[in-house]
């Protein structure tokens, strides 16, 4: 997914965020088995997680999420950056299903996702 969306960008990448201290909340090492299908929007810096790229034919496209939708919340966790999202998917394993909130034009939204293996 990181390949092809990177391979797709015409503008180069760039940072405008601070840069956080490192923190070891990653579910105790614990690798991500699962994949939705997005990739996210690195330079996003506000609450949640912004969808740069959504891989056709992935769980988050059969879903309906789209470019610049922001997930914030997977089942009953709120999700406020993309650390928190990417630790709370290492939980879950693929064929697992989850409801995925979403804000998109300010508007909630609620979709349900099957995960597939990464």
């Amino acid at each position: 997914e990181a390949v092809e969306y990177l391979a797709e960008r015409e503008d180069p990448l760039s940072f405008e965020g601070k840069v956080k201290p490192a923190v070891s909340e990653d579910r105790s090492g614990q690798r991500r088995k699962v994949s939705t299908g997005i990739m996210p929007d690195f330079s996003y810096t506000e609450s949640g997680v912004k969808i740069a790229y959504v891989t056709p034919d992935s769980p988050a496209d059969e879903a309906g999420l789209k470019k610049g939708d922001i997930i914030v919340q997977l089942n009953y966790t709120r999700v406020a950056d993309l650390k928190e999202y990417s630790n709370e998917l290492k939980g879950y394993n693929a064929g697992d299903e989850l409801t995925m909130v979403y804000l998109r034009d300010g508007e909630e939204g609620r979709v349900q996702v099957k995960l597939t293996g990464r």
